[in-house]
């Protein structure tokens, strides 16, 4: 532990006496890491640094509030910090119950006695309230360990804990219970078993009080002797459990708190109980005795349970190596730590215990270590100071005990050469160090060290004249009052060390201090003619300004410079992480600059393929309007197709919904009919309430012949208490007259006079008697007749009993069979209506399906219907590309029989106005071709017979079949496509004609004059049928159509339309 208080006392050295504002960050980072009891001996070691370390944090408020809420556990820091601000606890009290903020602050500060000399701020109820509130909320270790230090400080104010809410206080009363019973929790049933015992401490009873509150009265049980039995059993199975090996739930510090908590509920313990306890659980102490013995045991956590056996009893009897384990820790460098956590009184009770099984030479023994630790030394460390503590207190307890003072006379009596020089040497230098000293380079401050020492003196001198005065009676009484006083006085006033710097200092030294500080007056020469040498004692002044300005400028400088020196360990390595973490992002830098040029030239490589994409897409978004011309036309196939499906639905839905309003009607009958049952049935329902009523009326009369019989027995009872008074009363005055006949035989022969008197009131008596017994006969005839009165009663309501009993016996019996038999009856017709629903439902479901099968076969024919469009439009584009093909043959025959320009211009004037009709015509035509193929299915297959037909490659020679009269030829095509009960087989006369053709010449050996071919091909090509013709598109060159000349092609719109888009 001491590792982290030296590294505690640097850094708060260095923060107080820095001459700025300092930091606080690494002060923070190290007492986050460093327990209590680390902070508590550094306020042991620099006590002249507290005040100091106090007016940094106020400064530095509110960035110091974790910094208050670690140190504020220490209570001369927190005392320091309320000398200085008072205001500062209420004002974190407002924030933590306002705002939810600085809990943790309010708690540190809270966990002492408040000092008397400030005032108790009034929102600690409401406080108090929160921490309450959140525990009976989420009832747990860690929210009843707040609760458990701030009662701690407390004490003394229990004024406070009257103000608190009772309802509240019951129920954390009543789920702290809930945790002792649970056992889940060591920690938590622990904390409240001490925050019970702290709240009993605190509860001061006042006279206007009447009685306790029942929670406090719980509380009071549990540590009382009701259940002092359980709860002694948790503490100790707690402890044997933390000091167990086999705790691995908790670190060795939590360990160490729980044994201390089970030391500190001990104490509140009467001995009494503890004795009765010990006399059936000795064995618990046995095995705790055992798990301490262990080796490998924590040095701490072994001292704390030695301190737990120790202060328990003073009727448990340990073993002796058990005091002596406990001496050992206990007088060793870090037994103060491990005694400043216990109270008060648990410190006093475990060095009386302690050193009453110690033997004379073992109390000299001590007395001769404690006088080792008054020998001055250059260089104090911080094990002395817990060495001299402990010494205070083994002094303190040596005091209190005759054996002790009788010891510690008999080692004065042979008082060692050693101890006595030193003894000897330190009174000669009594309070003589305590001059300016400096404790910078040290790791304690040696004025608080030399006022312990004087006060462990002091109490050497107590000790020695107490065990004097015990051994002898030579001084008298008074003076030995006298020299203790004194003695007193003088070690209040060694307490209070003086002539420390940082002592002295009212707070931190600042740079704004720099041109405040007094300048040392320098003694000037007094020269002659001084009036006339004014100029150079001017200059000789202002030199000398100069220099001391200069002096105090430099000290201050050395000063920051050694400062900033000393931080620059903590600062260059920050630095350089943060250096190489800037190389880091620079190199990182680079690597995004490399991926973003990357990625610039993705996205300009992306960009130039968007434009392409865009132009295509122009491109496609025509030709998507093209397609959807014809799309328009095939929809207008498909809406009548639609329709009839339509149709269709329609009558199947019509069919659904005449079975459907049959089934709900047949659902509202058998509605109608449960309804009915239903009415029955409450009809019968408001029968049995009756019944119930009426029970309830006989119940209640019986209530009241109970009720009444209940009186009559008070009744009787009563009478019995004062016959039984009369009686007695009858005894006693019969017990006196007896007596006082008695006295009249003995004195009748004295008093004859009286004899009259005493016979008439003899007589008067006997009257008495008679009248009461006259009385008490009438009291036992009326006792008999409201006997016999409470009988007749009590047998008239046993009858009515019976017989109500019966009624309701045979109602209830009338009542199971007429609801079994509606219950039965209902079931059939439920049962019976559940089969016609089944029924109707299978019929139902079985028309849906046909319903859904018939639609499944119209989709199917739709489907085939638009398949078949599909192939007539891929059939009515072939037809336009062997139309073109046609004109294009057409256009080279012409050359080739030499038709001249003049020719075709005389033909072409009575043929222009037919040859515009002509495109018109033919689409009208093909329309009605394509409508021609829908109606019928026979039809529809013997096309796709003809197509299949028509799917071989045209020959080269049906290339030249159409001539120049192409006008019969259109209306030859339109008589075909008019006529639907036209054959695709070729007629007879064509048979006949392609009998008489001769054999087919190409063309370039065809003579060009010859008018036989001519003639041929112009006889052949109208008999030709254009179904013949239709073949499977074939992709075709480009060809340039001005190329033609003036050659007049008849091309209607969705000729040419088609036929570009097949090619």
């Amino acid at each position: 532990m001491q590792e982290p208080v030296y590294g505690v006392i640097r850094e708060v050295e260095r923060v107080v006496a820095s001459p700025y504002t300092p930091t606080l960050n690494k002060l923070e980072s190290i007492v986050e890491n460093a327990s209590q009891d680390v902070l508590h001996r550094w306020a042991d070691c620099k006590p002249c640094q507290v005040s100091l370390l106090a007016a940094v944090i106020i400064e530095q408020l509110p960035y110091s509030l974790k910094l208050l809420s670690r140190f504020g556990y220490v209570r001369e820091f927190r005392d320091a910090l309320l000398k200085r601000q008072p205001m500062l606890l209420d004002q974190l009290l407002r924030h933590a119950i306002e705002e939810g903020e600085n809990f943790d602050a309010c708690i540190s500060m809270l966990s002492s006695r408040i000092p008397d000399e400030t005032a108790v701020p009034a929102r600690i109820p409401l406080f108090l309230t929160t921490l309450l509130q959140k525990m009976v909320q989420e009832p747990c270790a860690r929210t009843i360990r707040p609760l458990y230090e701030v009662v701690e400080g407390l004490i003394g104010n229990s004024n406070i804990l009257k103000s608190l809410p009772n309802d509240l206080l019951a129920t954390f009363q009543l789920e702290s219970t809930n945790i002792l019973r649970s056992l889940n929790d060591s920690m938590a049933s622990l904390l409240c078993l001490a925050t019970f015992a702290r709240i009993r401490r605190l509860w001061q009873p006042t006279k206007n009080e009447p009685y306790m509150p029942t929670w406090l009265e719980n509380i009071f049980q549990i540590l009382g002797p009701k259940r002092a039995a359980k709860t002694l059993d948790l503490v100790f199975i707690s402890a044997i459990m933390a000091c167990s090996s086999s705790c691995s739930g908790y670190s060795s510090q939590e360990r160490v708190f729980l044994v201390r908590l089970a030391v500190e509920i001990c104490d509140n313990f009467d001995e009494e109980l503890k004795r009765s306890w010990l006399g059936t659980n000795s064995p618990k102490v046995v095995k705790l005795c055992d798990k301490l013995r262990r080796p490998e045991i924590d040095r701490d956590l072994q001292i704390m349970g030695l301190t737990l056996l120790t202060t328990f009893s003073q009727w448990l009897s340990l073993p002796r190596e058990i005091y002596s384990m406990t001496r050992e820790g206990v007088f060793a460098s870090s037994g103060f730590e491990i005694l400043y956590q216990l109270p008060e009184s648990v410190r006093e009770t475990l060095l009386e215990r302690l050193l009453a099984n110690f033997d004379a030479s073992e109390i000299s023994s001590i007395l001769s270590y404690a006088i080792t630790g008054l020998q001055r030394s250059k260089h104090v460390n911080i094990p002395d100071i817990s060495t001299v503590r402990v010494n205070l207190l083994a002094l303190s307890a040596i005091k209190k005990s005759d054996s002790h003072l009788s010891a510690a006379c008999s080692y004065l009596e042979r008082l060692p050469t050693a101890d006595e020089v030193a003894l000897k040497a330190y009174a000669q230098t009594f309070r003589s160090t305590q001059g300016d000293c400096i404790c910078e380079t040290s790791p304690v401050c040696t004025a608080a060290t030399g006022a312990l020492k004087n006060e462990l003196f002091l109490e050497f001198l107590t000790c020695f004249h107490s065990s004097a005065i015990a051994c002898s009676e030579a001084v008298p009484l008074k003076s030995h009052d006298i020299i203790l006083s004194f003695l007193d006085r003088t070690k209040d006033q060694g307490r209070k060390p003086s002539g420390c710097r940082f002592s002295q200092a009212t707070g931190p030294e600042r740079l704004s201090t720099l041109f405040q500080k007094p300048v040392q007056p320098v003694a000037t020469v007094q020269m002659e003619r001084s009036s006339h040498e004014w100029r150079s004692k001017l200059a000789a002044s202002l030199l000398e300004n100069a220099q001391t300005s200069h002096q105090s400028i430099i000290q201050q400088m050395e000063a920051i410079c050694g400062d900033f020196e000393a931080r620059c360990a903590s600062i260059e390595k920050p630095l350089s992480a943060v250096a190489q973490e800037r190389d880091e992002l620079r190199r990182q830098l680079e690597e995004a600059r490399e991926v973003n040029m990357e990625l610039e030239n993705r996205a300009l490589q992306s960009s130039e393929m968007i434009s392409s994409l865009t132009t295509e897409k122009n491109q496609l978004s025509e030709m998507n309007k093209n397609y959807s011309l014809q799309v328009a036309h095939l929809t207008e196939q498909v809406d009548a197709l639609q329709n009839e499906l339509d149709s269709a639905r329609e009558e199947s839905q019509d069919s659904i919904e005449v079975e459907r309003t049959k089934a709900r009607t047949r659902e509202l009958d058998l509605m109608a009919t449960v309804t009915e049952r239903d009415d029955l049935l409450d009809e019968q329902q408001t029968e049995m309430d009756g019944v119930k009523r009426e029970n309830a009326y006989l119940k209640e009369r019986m209530d009241a012949t109970s009720e009444r019989n209940n009186e009559i027995s008070q009744e009787r009872d009563s009478l019995h208490a004062e016959v039984s008074k009369l009686q007695k009363e009858s005894t006693q005055s019969r017990e006196t007259l007896q007596h006082e006949l008695s006295r009249l035989h003995q004195v009748m022969d004295i008093r004859e006079s009286t004899n009259t008197e005493k016979d008439s009131r003899i007589m008067a008596l006997a009257d008495t008697n008679k009248d009461l017994s006259r009385e008490l006969q009438s009291l036992k005839e009326r006792i008999d007749q409201e006997k016999s009165n409470s009988e007749a009663l009590r047998s008239a309501a046993e009858e009515e009993r019976q017989r109500h009993q019966s009624a309701i016996a045979e109602m209830e019996r009338k009542h199971a069979a007429q609801t079994a038999q509606s219950l039965h009856d209902g079931q059939n017709k439920v049962e019976r209506y559940r089969n016609e629903i089944t029924a109707i439902q299978n019929r139902a479901e079985s028309k849906i399906s046909k319903a859904e099968k018939d639609l499944r076969t119209k989709d199917k024919r739709l489907q085939y219907l638009q398949k078949k469009v599909e192939s007539l439009r891929n059939e009515r584009s072939a037809k336009a590309r062997e139309f073109s093909e046609a004109q294009e043959h057409i256009s080279r025959l012409m050359n080739v029989m030499g038709f001249s320009k003049d020719q075709k211009n005389d033909n072409q004037k009575p043929t222009t106005g037919i040859r515009s009709k002509e495109p018109r015509r033919s689409s009208r035509l093909a329309d009605a071709q394509t409508q021609s193929f829908l109606p019928s299915e026979g039809e529809t297959t013997m096309h796709t017979q003809f197509s299949v037909m028509q799917q071989q490659p045209p020959s080269a020679e049906d290339s030249f079949q159409h001539n120049s009269r192409r006008r019969s030829h259109h209306m030859s095509n339109a008589d075909s496509l008019l006529d639907p009960n036209r054959s695709f087989s070729p007629s007879k006369k064509e048979s006949a004609v392609r009998e008489r053709e001769p054999l087919r010449q190409p063309l370039g050996d065809i003579d060009r004059n010859s008018p036989t071919k001519s003639q041929q091909v112009s006889q052949r090509f109208p008999g030709c049928d254009d179904e013949q013709n239709i073949q499977k598109a074939q992709p075709q060159e480009d060809f340039n159509i001005a190329g033609w000349g003036d050659v007049d092609l008849d091309f209607d719109d969705d000729d040419v339309f088609t036929s570009t888009a097949a090619g």
